[in-house]
Order: C-alpha cells, then structure tokens, then sequence
C-alpha cells in the first residue's frame, strides 16, 4: 500500500490552503508458497512502473481540480505611487492578466475595482486599475483575485 500526502499552500508565507491524502496499492504477483511457481507468477519491474506511473498520474488531476477552483490571491501594497503585489512570473501570473477587487464576500459587479497586470517578475507583480478614477490609495491594503 502506498500512501501519499500533499499540502496545498497559498501565499508568500506557504500557509497551508488544503492537504490531499492519496492511497493505491500496487499488485505484486500471487503467492503460492511455492516458489518456483512464485516466480513465474511475479510482476516484473516494467510493469511496476507503469504501475506507480498510472497511479501517480491520477494525483495530478485530483490537485488540478482543487487548484482550479481558488483564485490566486494576493494583498496590495503601494510603494513608489506603483501597486505590487507579492505574486508573479513563478506563480504564473503574466502581462495582461485581469484581477479584481471586491469589498465583500458576497460579490457584485457594481462593488468590483478591475485591475490588469502591467509588469510582472518572478516574484511581484504591477497592477494598474482599468478605470482611471479607482485611486491608487484606496486600493492599497486590499486583496485581488485572479481566476483561472
């Protein structure tokens, strides 16, 4: 049987956003107890291979679906009369990208600030609101969201 844990994390400060356990056990061959027929009977190492390959490869659909379904995240801070946020190149956040700003949980268009990408690097990234009259101080300290 193998067992496999994997801790989902969010932000600059790795804070776990959600852990997914994964268990698939592996067919070895029967066990006769004779083990001249054992031998013919047991699973070669190719096929072992495939095996865990074939397993594994189902890990990846299961944390695409999770990841797919939270937005990326990230405060806004104001420094130099520029909008950075924490996030950028690494975390697959590129030029161009729409995020958006929205006061409540309980999201309506009306309460939305739409921002675009202008610059991004490894790291961090520059936003620019769409509409000129969001003002850059009211914007710092709050959180975008990027969906996929």
């Amino acid at each position: 049987m193998v067992d496999i844990t994997l801790n989902i994390y969010e932000g600059p400060n790795y804070s776990v956003l959600d852990s997914l356990n994964y268990k698939f056990s592996l067919w070895i061959g029967n066990k006769t107890g004779y083990p001249h027929i054992d031998a013919f009977l047991r699973v070669s190492e190719d096929k072992l291979i495939e095996f865990v390959n074939k397993s594994i490869s189902k890990i990846q659909y299961r944390i695409l679906d999770n990841l797919k379904c939270q937005p990326l995240r990230a405060e806004i801070e104001l420094v130099n009369n520029e909008l950075i946020i924490p996030i950028g190149l690494n975390q697959g956040l590129k030029k161009g990208t729409v995020g958006f700003i929205s006061d409540s949980e309980d999201i309506t268009m009306s309460e939305w600030i739409v921002l675009t990408v202008s610059d991004s690097r490894r790291n961090t990234a520059i936003v620019e609101p769409l509409n000129p009259l969001n003002k850059k101080e009211e914007i710092k300290g709050k959180i975008i969201k990027f969906m996929n």
